[in-house]
């Protein structure tokens, strides 16, 4: 027996490339994510543009005072009043016609993507349906590189998703029009949704049950990326110089990953048992670990499961995991639903908030940063939580405190900016907490063979959350704050419900087969191949140790 546990309770220099790619890897992924939060702001003012010949006649306050309507006691964004020449003098009518041309308010951004590609008045909308693109490219990336991290490895995910992330980011920088810009920016986010879910099974599959706290890292780095990237947007007021650094802030991760190590416990369940070996050898020396014997160990694993030294794990013999997997049995069908909801609406209130949080009122940038800089106590304690605090009841506060703070909002408006901060960030904070409870109860929930696929599952389904968070902007203008806020209260009931049916895993060892969830389903058995490799299995003496469907 290969106690992969007892080996990594123990921190040390082996585990530390891994917590350096979970801090660093937040920041090209929150700045991917949450770009369009500055490049391409809802709050930038715009009006109707002076014709060429008026631009002398008129300043800019003379031309909004005599040529724009006013609507809801603010200055139109959409309309001009249409005007006639007499005498030399302008006159302005009562009429109204929509706008060809805009001006914008630099006060905060200057070339934002909006300038850059007219996403205003009619076309607002589309830059809520960039970012709903955005999230559903994330969705896509943890589906396949999922499936790949638990085919070929935890460490070939994450190297190509990296490749795949700087180089697309730089492409999006050449990219002129709203089709080609919102296409690469798609595969910029297939390589982020295959870091969220990589990364974190790694993570897990390097610590021991009571040092799973270290998760909150990836709290930490997103923390620290939300206070850099409203500044980086106010140093560099120009969309495009903003992405070349944004794409240029993951190559440090593609350093990293050449330090990182594989997953032994992925090694050891795919049956890659002489690189498990080699990689458990690494561990042991690296971290000091004394007695142990890691030759004699795997000698007496390879005896008590008839292993010969080289063999390599075959299709025919040991079964690929698939998706299916997560529904087969009846527990870990109850468990991927119930994590696949929470997932859903613990992102969907994430990115409510944290859109809201650039659009408050008074200076976006600070107002940005305030809520990140408030929200850092709750990364403290989101390893007090991890530590000691059962999952089930953390999750089902989390959920319950944040909707009952967003609903708390409604009645301020932007004139009371210290009053939403306050709100904004008791909400986050406690959507935060729970964002990092979940992340390490959904990694202790779902079994090594089929944990990536897992927790690939879950992103997947935050990324449906995801999609729909931009839309609650049009939610709040078409039907008012109280009934988006409403709507989101819902959805944080129905997460926290869902906490309701899943079992405690605080403490307990990770289940590394399916027969750890449902027995009842499969059995653990030793057998011999029956297809077309039975005959040189037999001469070389294999067994393979596998989970097989009870009939």
């Amino acid at each position: 027996m290969v106690d992969v546990n007892a080996l990594v309770d123990k921190i040390g220099p082996w585990q530390i490339p891994v917590f350096l790619l979970i801090i660093l890897r937040s920041w090209p992924l929150e700045f991917h994510i949450l770009f369009l939060s500055f490049a391409a702001p809802s709050k930038q003012d715009h009006w109707c543009a002076r014709p060429a010949q008026f631009v002398e006649k008129f300043s800019v306050d003379e031309w909004k005072r005599q040529a724009i309507p006013v609507v809801q006691n603010k200055f139109s964004r959409c309309l001009v009043r249409k005007w006639v020449e007499e005498n030399g003098k302008v006159r302005f009518l009562n009429e109204t016609e929509n706008c060809k041309i805009w001006e914008y308010d630099t006060t905060y951004y200057d070339w934002t993507v909006v300038r850059e590609f007219g996403l205003v008045c009619d076309k607002s909308w589309y830059v809520s349906a960039s970012q709903a693109s955005f999230m559903a490219g994330i969705m896509v990336g943890n589906v396949v590189f999922a499936k790949i991290a638990d085919r070929y490895g935890r460490r070939k995910s994450l190297l190509w998703s990296t490749l795949l992330m700087i180089v697309v980011g730089f492409i999006t920088v050449f990219c002129r029009d709203y089709w080609s810009f919102n296409v690469a920016r798609f595969g910029i986010s297939i390589a982020c949704g295959a870091y969220q879910c990589t990364i974190l099974s790694l993570l897990m599959e390097c610590l021991s049950a009571k040092k799973r706290s270290w998760a909150m890292l990836s709290s930490f780095g997103w923390t620290t990326g939300s206070m850099i990237l409203p500044w980086t947007a106010y140093l560099l007021p120009n969309w495009i110089y903003q992405q070349i650094l944004y794409a240029a802030s993951a190559i440090p991760c593609l350093i990293i990953w050449k330090f990182l190590p594989e997953s032994p416990r992925w090694l050891l369940a795919s049956g890659h048992v002489d690189k498990a070996e080699t990689a458990i050898g690494k561990l042991v020396r690296k971290n000091n670990l004394k007695n142990v014997d890691v030759g004699k160990m795997f000698e007496e694993y390879r005896e008590n499961n008839n292993i010969l030294q080289g063999t390599k794990p075959r299709d025919s013999v040991v079964g690929q995991p698939a998706y299916a997997d997560l529904f087969r049995g009846p527990r870990m069908r109850v468990r991927s639903v119930c994590i696949l909801i929470m997932y859903f609406a613990n992102r969907l209130l994430m990115f409510h908030l944290t859109f809201f949080s650039s659009r408050m009122g008074g200076n976006p940038f600070w107002g940005f940063t305030l809520v990140a800089l408030l929200t850092i106590p709750s990364d403290i304690i989101s390893v007090i939580c991890i530590r000691h605090v059962k999952r089930r009841p953390t999750m089902f506060i989390s959920f319950l405190g944040t909707g009952a703070f967003i609903l708390l909002l409604v009645p301020f408006g932007e004139d009371q900016f210290m009053a939403r901060v306050i709100l904004c960030t008791l909400a986050k904070s406690l959507n935060g907490i729970g964002a990092c409870s979940l992340g390490v109860f959904a990694s202790e929930s779902f079994p090594t063979v089929i944990r990536a696929m897992g927790i690939g599952s879950a992103y997947t389904s935050s990324r449906f959350g995801a999609m729909f968070s931009p839309f609650f902007k049009e939610l709040a203008d078409f039907a008012g704050p109280a009934a988006a806020a409403a709507v989101s209260a819902g959805i944080a009931a129905l997460g926290a419900l869902s906490t309701l049916f899943l079992p405690e895993t605080l403490n307990k060892e990770l289940p590394d087969s399916l027969a750890d969830v449902d027995p009842e389903v499969y059995a653990s058995v030793e057998t011999r191949a029956k297809d077309t490799h039975e005959a040189d299995d037999i001469k070389n003496g294999v067994k393979v140790q596998c989970s097989i469907r009870r009939t």
